[in-house]
């Protein structure tokens, strides 16, 4: 079995609530969604039988500027 790095892991969503195409955001509580199909408040990092994957709701990694490369290592 392939070992994953704990970059990968914050990459890939993992199935949980929070992703899930019936879940609709609290605006004052982020730990918890309220579940449209089932009528209820459940946990963002749970998971039920209803589940299925909105790709919309996963917001993307923002990619760091790094300061690696500097003018005066281009000039050589």
């Amino acid at each position: 079995m392939k070992k994953q790095n704990a970059a990968n892991q914050t990459r890939d969503p993992l199935p949980s609530c929070s992703f899930c195409e019936y879940a609709k955001e609290n605006a004052g509580d982020s730990d918890f969604v309220y579940c449209t199909r089932s009528a209820c408040e459940i946990s963002a990092g749970g998971l039920c039988s209803n589940y299925i994957y909105d790709l919309l709701k996963r917001r993307p990694l923002r990619l760091r500027l790094t300061g690696h490369l500097s003018p005066g290592l281009l000039d050589d």
